[in-house]
């Protein structure tokens, strides 16, 4: 039972990093139909990794590489396009660094329960949780190109397959490190103790429980602040219906679903 709580609980900040096309929950639900790749001065579209339209500098509308004259109205629709979109990856890095977070403190809280405070354990585990709080830092710098498609993170990015092995890492490690630290305080318990393990017995339920209702709790907390992500995502996918009802050459284009 350890090993599953605790794998669950690391798992909270795998999943909520664990951005791709379809995002599903209690509290929204979308589908990126096609690629987008941004960087500090376009937001490109993409199908199949072939070009659809881009946006430049937040203002310029170009398909199938010539530029679109916009007026007023289509020019204000496409920069607030451009700004929503670009305001959305924050967002993003907030939710997983705080998700990062709570599941470290969430942890942390349940071995100090039963290992005690200042254990080694706990401290590795927050050192481990810091190096991924640092690259997520530098995956969603200001200058840095994000690239996604109907798969989720393209490319040497720190998401996707090479982040799921990083928790994967920690998880068995966490794992394979507590294990022989309970088996430490089991054998000092049995050593020194009267009560021949019994009182061990009872401190081992009690970090079940413990590492469960810290689990739930931070998988609510991150839950509320997904509320604010996907309220960003509403909004840019009415902002598409705009375009797409207002600019000619985006009325077939629908990259965003929900």
């Amino acid at each position: 039972m350890m090993k599953i709580l605790l794998t669950g609980m690391l798992l909270l900040s795998s999943n909520a990093l664990a951005y791709s096309s379809s995002f599903s929950g209690g509290v929204c639900d979308f589908d990126v139909k096609g690629g987008v790749r941004i960087s500090s001065s376009e937001i490109e579209f993409l199908n199949k990794n072939e070009p659809l339209y881009k946006i430049v500098n937040d203002n310029i509308l170009i398909v199938n590489n010539k530029e679109i004259t916009l007026n007023t109205s289509q020019q204000k629709l496409v920069s607030s396009y451009s700004y929503e979109i670009r305001g959305l990856l924050p967002q993003i890095k907030t939710l997983t660094t705080d998700a990062i977070t709570l599941a470290s403190e969430g942890v942390n809280l349940a071995f100090t329960e039963l290992l005690g405070p200042n254990n080694s354990l706990s401290n590795d585990l927050t050192s481990r949780f810091e190096e991924i709080h640092y690259e997520i830092d530098q995956n969603f710098s200001a200058n840095k190109t994000v690239h996604f498609d109907e798969d989720g993170f393209v490319g040497d990015d720190f998401f996707g397959e090479n982040f799921e092995k990083i928790i994967e890492s920690v998880v068995e490690q966490t794992v394979q490190k507590s294990i022989g630290s309970i088996m430490i305080a089991l054998g000092q318990e049995l050593l020194f103790s009267n009560e021949g393990g019994a009182s061990f017995e009872a401190k081992m339920e009690k970090f079940g429980e413990k590492i469960e209702t810290e689990m739930e709790a931070r998988g609510m907390e991150i839950e509320k602040r997904a509320v604010s992500v996907c309220s960003a995502i509403f909004k840019i996918d009415k902002l598409e219906e705009k375009l797409q009802s207002e600019i000619e050459q985006l009325e077939d284009i629908d990259m965003l679903s929900i």
